[in-house]
């Protein structure tokens, strides 16, 4: 695994948190934030339609934290995760990107080993460990994260291995991939093994306008975070698939319904295409940067 270096360590980041009507889950992840060793430059909260326990969960941690918190809120119109991504670029400021699902403990050096792994002309994407059964439930019931410390040795955790924060176990289990090694011919719903997980990604906003963001042809739950990475490899970026590094625990409540393969490429077969970086316009960034997208301010 690469070694680091201050000399590109991003001057500024943005942390986005995708959510939708989860606001317990939410509160404990942005409790997660409050800890963390190198607090982000500016929070967005990208929220699919949330009601007003939402709204109150973000104005309540706007409160509590010295920089920007904005809530970027889209109607409900069914699953629309790439969308709710672009309203967020569309937004962001830091000059580097970290993103998270809003039902996830963060580790205290999580954002601290993200910035530190920032290269130019490289995304990283991590793992998750689970927190599962009796500590789950314990959780969502005090509907905060006060003293609790989520570590690997708790009785309740799966995907165990992906708990312990080692440098040395990173530099054993991370993966680099090199420049359009996702590219050749792919489909995106044959990618598993390059270890892509919107949950914990990380890139240069620079980057993400180059390829115009998140595809936003897919709705519903599916492969969309794989076909943003598979685009940004054939831009020429590398990927680092970090393990034991960027640690989090995943408030594990099972999957949503996954989005249908083979009719999702009979409708847009050109997510098959070999050389496609950018999204169109009208599904990509550029729809989220000229159509303005809607905050909640206050409420």
């Amino acid at each position: 695994m690469p070694t680091t270096s201050r000399d590109v360590t991003p001057r500024s980041t943005t942390l986005i948190i995708t959510t939708y009507n989860k606001p317990i889950p939410l509160r404990i992840t942005l409790d997660s934030v409050l800890r963390q060793s190198a607090p982000p430059s500016e929070l967005i909260v990208a929220d699919d339609g949330s009601g007003d326990e939402t709204f109150k969960v973000v104005r309540d941690f706007r409160a509590r934290v010295p920089f920007p918190v904005v809530h970027a809120w889209q109607p409900n119109e069914g699953m629309r995760l790439s969308r709710n991504r672009n309203n967020a670029l569309a937004l962001a400021r830091g000059e580097y990107v970290v993103m998270i699902d809003g039902d996830l403990i963060l580790d205290e050096r999580f954002l601290e080993d993200h910035l530190a792994l920032a290269r130019p002309g490289r995304f990283v994407s991590g793992r998750r460990a689970n927190l599962v059964g009796a500590t789950l439930d314990a959780l969502l019931s005090s509907g905060e994260l006060g003293d609790f410390q989520a570590r690997p040795t708790l009785r309740d955790v799966t995907k165990r291995k992906y708990a312990f924060r080692s440098r040395a176990l990173a530099a054993l289990f991370s993966r680099r991939w090199r420049p359009c090694a996702m590219s050749s011919g792919k489909s995106v719903f044959n990618l598993t093994r390059f270890r892509v997980i919107g949950s914990n990604m990380a890139y240069w906003l620079e980057d993400a306008r180059r390829v115009n963001g998140f595809n936003e042809l897919f709705v519903g739950w599916g492969p969309e975070d794989k076909e943003f990475a598979q685009r940004l490899s054939r831009a020429g970026l590398e990927l680092l698939a970090v393990t034991n590094l960027c640690v989090n625990y995943h408030l594990n409540h099972g999957s949503s319904q996954r989005v249908a393969r083979e009719d999702f490429i009979r409708r847009y077969p050109e997510t098959l295409s070999s050389d496609k970086i950018r999204v169109q316009d009208a599904f990509g960034l550029t729809r989220a940067t000229t159509s303005g997208v809607p905050k909640v301010e206050g409420r």
